[in-house]
């Protein structure tokens, strides 16, 4: 069983569960039990005291429910859930139902996050605000980890909040992520905010893009309290690049769809923007990787161009940033959409042969 090192609980914490927590911390984890302790460790070592951490249990098939059952037995303010296997976005749901404070947040369970994260959230100038988004830090192996450092800003109206996120914070990696993020769980349960059943493949955006159509203000903080561990262990994040075809192209294209419904809605020709180079960078980034097609790779180029030919050829090649995916736009739309994906199939390979050389 993965070793349990909690700090002893004072014994003002033992009527924990009957008081009601500012923030509640949701933590999902599956078939994880060896790793998901570090970031537990680090949510009971906070320098604040007044939260709740739920932990989901998404199914998980190792002894993740035994690790889980000895840290509630050791710490009041664990809650433990378990569940039926069914993503995260389902383990997310769960939390949210479950979760009792005023404010929430979201961890990831292969992640860490300093001794202050919680209370940089909770400062008593930033209770206001529906919605604080703070920056993260990047820690690749045992490196140091290196802040991503975002503008500080308080947007007080729902306009400008919606602004700034797509006019400084969109081209951020990780801005449309739901960690490093404080929410107020009043506004995700009157409008019944949750996270899709349908999308999988980032899920995060939609739960965030929804949340900030129902807030009147926003606090961009830099604490950088928040790590992101991109090691070796942390497999799941560079598991989009082998899923089979037919599940990217579902998932990029609801998300696009989504954005595209979310900038109509809001009347915003910048999210427009954002949608489309969201949908040429994933086709370029995600699906064109072997590994996403070298079981059939004619049938996956018939299925990118059948199930995106059509939007790809819409796109205002004015508003790729990009100069590489402008480059695939053009020979896409003006030469040969097949010549398209087969030229950027055999760059890929390319990169991958002199890399392989190099070393």
């Amino acid at each position: 069983m993965h070793p349990i090192s909690s700090p002893q609980i004072p014994e003002t914490y033992q009527d924990i569960r009957f008081m009601t927590p500012r923030i509640s911390v949701i933590l999902s984890t599956y078939n994880r039990s060896s790793m998901f302790g570090a970031m537990v460790e680090a949510v009971l070592r906070q320098t604040i005291d007044d939260f709740e951490l739920i932990i989901v249990n998404d199914g998980s098939n190792d002894n993740t429910q035994a690790v889980l059952e000895e840290y509630t037995k050791r710490d009041p303010r664990i809650v433990a859930i378990n569940k039926q296997n069914g993503g995260l976005s389902s383990a997310r749901n769960s939390g949210i139902e479950a979760a009792r404070g005023e404010f929430i947040t979201f961890v990831d369970d292969d992640d860490i996050i300093r001794p202050d994260y919680l209370e940089s959230m909770l400062e008593e100038d930033m209770a206001n605000y529906d919605l604080i988004i703070d920056s993260y830090s990047n820690q690749t192996d045992n490196n140091k980890p290196i802040q991503i450092h975002f503008p500080i800003s308080k947007l007080n109206s729902h306009d400008a909040a919606l602004k700034y996120v797509f006019r400084e914070l969109q081209q951020v990696p990780y801005c449309f992520f739901a960690v490093a993020k404080r929410f107020k769980l009043s506004i995700i349960r009157k409008y019944n905010i949750r996270f899709s059943s349908t999308i999988k493949f980032g899920e995060d955006r939609p739960f965030v893009l929804d949340y900030l159509r129902h807030s009147s203000n926003l606090a961009v903080i830099d604490s950088g309290a928040y790590i992101v561990k991109t090691t070796r262990e942390a497999q799941y994040r560079l598991s989009k690049g082998i899923k089979p075809a037919d599940y990217l192209c579902y998932n990029i294209l609801e998300s696009y769809l989504f954005l595209c419904r979310y900038a109509e809605e809001m009347q915003m020709n910048q999210i427009r923007i954002y949608a489309e180079n969201y949908l040429v960078d994933k086709i370029y980034t995600y699906l064109m990787i072997p590994t996403a097609t070298k079981r059939h790779p004619q049938s996956a180029s018939k299925l990118i161009l059948k199930t995106f030919k059509p939007y790809l050829l819409r796109i205002s090649q004015k508003d790729i940033k990009n100069k590489q995916y402008l480059l695939f736009i053009n020979i896409f739309a003006k030469i040969s959409p097949l010549l398209a994906i087969l030229l950027l199939r055999y760059r890929i390979e390319a990169g991958k042969l002199i890399r392989k050389i190099a070393k």
